[in-house]
């Protein structure tokens, strides 16, 4: 590296045994052309076209400067300018991401240079130009070396001399102009954002992340699709935040395409390759945006208020949307959460066990078994929600699902209660309450029916019916003991 600049860059353009600038320099500026002596005038032969546009571009630069004229070919000018500044710092060696800043370099407004005939927008601008020699031997080298396509014409050096000399002193001002406070030592904020935003947004859709190691985290984040909705809310609140997110398939993109791009090794001199179809992630980077997501409980939402600039505000901004739709979707869920707790506190009692709960699944089971033998019809798809699993497998489930909304209904942390509401535990709750309603309330129809059967023995079997009538007995039994 030389003041910054690479090694590679210099050789690329014949400053291979450049070592940077130390004191003065021995090189000279470029002498003004002195007139002929007279009676020694020459026939000039006639000039191309790339001779004309290149004089045309010298009397441009030297009207502005000398004689205070707008700049005519601003331009070419400023798209030299913007290459240069490009490919010149080794962005990724500075920790920030390459393909930013060719991105923004594509977007326009990267250049503004006083007085200049193209109209551009000097607070959005990366590189400001002001009137002054400098700027014009700047403007008038790397018109030189658009000519030549080369640097070995005459007084090249000088002019390679003051546009190193003019990166290296001008780099910072670039780096904050491109990302204003934006930039981290071992992460980039940007970054960060993005892959907090993709969490977010994955969790809403139903993605979990729970157990994942961080290679397989990042994997789910970079590379998988997690903007589909993976199951079916009844929380109106969700729904509305799902509708959000559709809405938003246009920000989603931005942060979407920030995160890959930026993330993205650009191989061989930025802007000068075109890059390949293989991706190669900055990994470091990535794992420390992680890390601090992680140590932080994947809420950093009192950290994006402490950036100011303006670089990447529409990420940031969205970013903090969308801890506040967290709030209101925890907020929705907690308020359900503690109905469907009460729910099944009613039908099995207070802090119920696997055991209680297994009884009951044994004693449902019985039920349809003597049902089977009484010839009483029933709706197969109930009965068959308490055979998919074992007694133990489906208590575990319910006791489960009944303990992890409990113990977290006190809870204030909205990215912790995201996660487990992602799962959709109340809504599996639900179900389950919901099965166990119908039972009972399909037992306590033949309850209410049982005189009317005892009176059509001739078609039932006594014993059967009275069986049946002893298990239904049983299960109302057992469901009434566990709700006091």
């Amino acid at each position: 590296m030389v003041g910054g600049v690479r090694e590679e860059f210099l050789a690329s353009i014949g400053l291979g045994a450049f070592k940077g600038v130390e004191g003065g320099s021995s090189v000279t500026p470029p002498k003004k052309p002195q007139a002929p002596a007279a009676g020694n005038e020459q026939v000039k032969p006639a000039q191309s076209q790339k001779e004309i546009a290149l004089n045309r571009k010298k009397e441009d630069i030297e009207s502005w400067f000398e004689e205070k004229k707008t700049l005519e070919y601003s331009s070419d000018y400023n798209k030299w300018v913007g290459s240069f500044v490009v490919q010149s710092i080794a962005w990724q060696d500075e920790g920030l991401p390459g393909d930013f800043v060719t991105q923004r370099l594509r977007n326009g407004s990267f250049v503004d240079i006083e007085d200049s005939k193209l109209d551009t927008n000097q607070n959005k601008a990366v590189v400001i130009l002001k009137r002054d020699s400098e700027a014009r031997t700047i403007l008038m080298g790397l018109s030189l070396f658009d000519y030549y396509k080369n640097w070995e014409f005459e007084n090249a050096p000088y002019y390679q001399m003051v546009l190193i000399n003019w990166v290296e002193k001008n780099k910072q001002t670039f780096i904050d102009n491109l990302f204003g406070d934006s930039v981290g030592e071992k992460e980039h904020p940007v970054i960060t954002w993005c892959v907090a935003a993709e969490y977010i947004q994955g969790l809403i859709n139903g993605i979990s992340f729970e157990g994942m190691s961080e290679e397989q985290l990042l994997h789910q984040i970079m590379l998988e699709n997690s903007s589909k909705n993976t199951l079916e809310r009844t929380n109106k609140e969700w729904k509305d935040v799902l509708t959000y997110l559709t809405n938003q398939a246009s920000m989603r993109g931005t942060v979407r395409n920030s995160l890959v791009s930026g993330s993205n090794t650009i191989m061989g001199i930025v802007g000068d390759t075109v890059s390949g179809k293989v991706q190669f992630y900055r990994t470091y980077e990535l794992c420390n945006s992680l890390r601090h997501l992680e140590s932080k409980g994947w809420d950093i939402s009192g950290e994006l208020t402490d950036y100011n600039s303006k670089a990447y505000e529409n990420i940031r901004s969205y970013l903090q949307g969308l801890y506040t739709k967290v709030a209101a979707i925890v907020t929705s869920e907690k308020k359900l959460a503690k109905e469907t707790i009460k729910s099944f506190e009613d039908l099995l009692g207070t802090d119920p066990s696997e055991e209680d709960y297994i009884n009951v699944v044994r004693a449902i089971s019985e039920f349809y078994t003597t049902c089977n033998m009484a010839h009483e019809v029933y709706a197969s798809a109930l009965k068959e929600r308490f055979e998919r699993k074992t007694p133990k497998e489906q208590a575990k489930e319910a006791i489960g699902l009944y303990h992890l909304l409990k113990d977290n209904s006190k809870s204030k942390d909205n990215m912790k209660l995201l996660q487990i509401f992602a799962k959709a535990p109340r809504e599996k709750l639900d179900d389950i309450i919901s099965s166990l309603t119908q039972v009972e309330t399909f037992a306590l129809k033949l309850k209410d029916n049982h005189s009317k059967m005892l009176g059509d023995v001739d078609q039932i079997d006594p014993l059967i019916l009275e069986g049946a009538l002893e298990k239904l007995e049983s299960l109302s039994n057992t469901i009434e003991e566990m709700e006091v």
